[in-house]
């Protein structure tokens, strides 16, 4: 094809994405492709940008459709790769994006920013050895932007290494000394640090006192654990326990300890996310198949139907007044 008309369509396309009229600008690119003298590479930057706009447009199904397209027609395009792995990490779907940055990390001529999207893709979960070695071999060639020391911190932090996240924020201010993304974390990670202290202490341990099997024991824990470390609230920590106290008392069997602290955090977090979303997330936090979950989720449906209808409602009641609480503080802020 004709530069000039490449420059014309992609000028043309850029512009109506920029003016939000993303039916016109899904047309023309479609009509692109009808085109018979356009070119493999070509039509992947042109599958590339229907995702970017299906993204824009909130529809992350199609969005990921069209860039795995724009990567069979050039292995090579490194936007529709960051993008795709971008979404992924969006869905908390950590493992997907692992897998497809491998994937096709072999065939990229820049490999800097598709090593750092991974390197932070280990890190959220928690496999600190992998993390470690490829954001050392970033900075061992060139620097780290501010987010990737924040997101390579976090991996010690998920692994409940606080002093380690602390270094990594340290080392990274040594460079940035005024960065506000830094010094956020390092609060966060000081706050979570603290709040997990506290609610183990007061919490936890009390909890554990009525707890009699071990499989449930170690359950209590890495519920509790986790759940402070991905910022939950407190009452919500409360009532996660207070479930998984429900079902010990009923004996509810379950495989191990991960599959049941992970169905009283996929208990907890319903009230606010949809279903699917909700099993993705869970089950990629605990490192669980979804199908696994659901199943184990299925089952404390069917046979504890009344503890999870008491329990929802009152988690609900819980988010309500949680909730009206945050209005009441924020008017008198106003005030």
């Amino acid at each position: 094809m004709k530069e000039k008309v490449k420059y014309f369509y992609k000028k043309k396309v850029h512009f109506l994405m920029q003016s939000e009229e993303f039916n016109r600008a899904e047309l023309l690119l479609k009509n692109y492709l009808k085109r018979r003298d356009i070119s493999a590479v070509d039509k992947s930057k042109i599958y590339e940008l229907l995702g970017v706009l299906k993204f824009q447009t909130g529809n992350y199904k199609l969005s990921k459709r069209y860039y795995n397209l724009a990567l069979k027609y050039n292995v090579k395009n490194s936007n529709a790769l960051l993008n795709f792995g971008n979404i992924l990490i969006i869905e908390n779907r950590y493992y997907d994006a692992i897998k497809l940055l491998k994937n096709y990390l072999k065939y990229q001529k820049y490999k800097k920013e598709v090593l750092r999207q991974l390197g932070s893709c280990y890190a959220f979960v928690g496999d600190i050895a992998h993390a470690r070695f490829i954001f050392e071999k970033i900075l061992k060639e060139t620097d780290l932007d501010e987010q990737s020391f924040v997101d390579y911190a976090y991996g010690y932090v998920v692994n409940k290494d606080f002093k380690s996240a602390k270094k990594i924020i340290i080392k990274a201010l040594s460079k940035y000394p005024d960065s506000f993304v830094l010094l956020d974390a390092y609060d966060e990670f000081t706050d979570i640090e603290e709040n997990m202290r506290d609610i183990k202490k007061n919490i936890l341990f009390p909890f554990l006192q009525s707890i009699d099997n071990k499989l449930y024991l170690r359950a209590a824990t890495i519920l509790t654990e986790g759940m402070c470390i991905r910022g939950y609230f407190r009452f919500e920590i409360e009532k996660g326990l207070e479930l998984l106290g429900s079902l010990h008392k009923e004996k509810a069997v379950f495989s191990n300890s991960n599959l049941l602290a992970a169905v009283c955090e996929y208990f907890t977090t319903l009230s606010i996310a949809d279903t699917d979303f909700t099993l993705n997330t869970v089950a990629t936090f605990y490192n669980i198949n979804k199908n696994t979950l659901k199943k184990a989720v299925d089952m404390v449906n069917a046979n504890y139907k009344d503890i999870i209808e008491e329990f929802t409602s009152e988690l609900n009641m819980f988010y309500n007044y949680e909730l009206d609480k945050i209005a009441d503080e924020l008017e008198d802020f106003d005030d």
